[in-house]
């Protein structure tokens, strides 16, 4: 097959599972749908985190510098928080999505009682990782950092398992609509010098 259906799947086929997705739009990411709506474009998943910088979040009391303005790692940190924002009414319960990669410019100094906000967007998908674009802004609109961040997604119970953590329950889940997840309806780009 080609054209702009290539590589989306046979749209006949029964649904792969069914899980639960709180709060959903009529269509989602990542090859999740409700009825038959198509998944969204991944520029059009956003997300966005706005906080008060205090004095625990300045470089001087993370160890990141010895000034008491908004430190690089709380920069990073609400990029992070943006990002699972984004994906958080997106994703099925059983799934969840891990920070494995991240690049910051911090370009400018806030002082501790700033109000700043991270906006993501999602740029890319590879197979299960996620490529979100970052800025961090001021309340009156300067810049103080951009960056990129680097999602995985994974099965949470298999995930916690390997690493030894307490497994939550499916059923202590935020409680949300069944949806048909298809991983196939979206092309998988596969990396060079990656196994398939």
């Amino acid at each position: 097959m080609t054209g702009p259906a290539a590589g989306y799947g046979n749209r006949d086929r029964a649904p792969a599972s069914r899980h639960t997705l709180a709060r959903a739009p009529a269509s989602s990411l990542l090859g999740v749908h409700i009825d038959d709506a198509e998944p969204l474009a991944p520029e059009r998943v956003t997300g966005a985190v706005t906080a008060v910088v205090g004095a625990a979040d300045t470089a001087q009391v993370l160890g990141s510098g010895d000034v008491p303005v908004l430190g690089t790692p709380r920069v990073l940190a609400l990029a992070e928080a943006a990002t699972v924002s984004a994906l958080t009414r997106r994703m099925p319960t059983r799934w969840t999505s891990l920070g494995v990669e991240a690049s910051v410019r911090h370009v400018a100094a806030v002082a501790v009682g700033s109000q700043v906000t991270a906006a993501v967007v999602l740029r890319a998908r590879e197979g299960r990782d996620l490529d979100f674009e970052f800025t961090v802004t001021e309340a009156g609109g300067r810049l103080v950092a951009t960056g990129r961040i680097r999602r995985r997604l994974m099965e949470r119970a298999r995930f916690l398992e390997r690493v030894g953590a307490p497994v939550v329950a499916d059923s202590q889940a935020p409680e949300g609509v069944p949806v048909r997840v298809e991983w196939d309806r979206l092309p998988i780009r596969r990396r060079t010098g990656r196994p398939a």
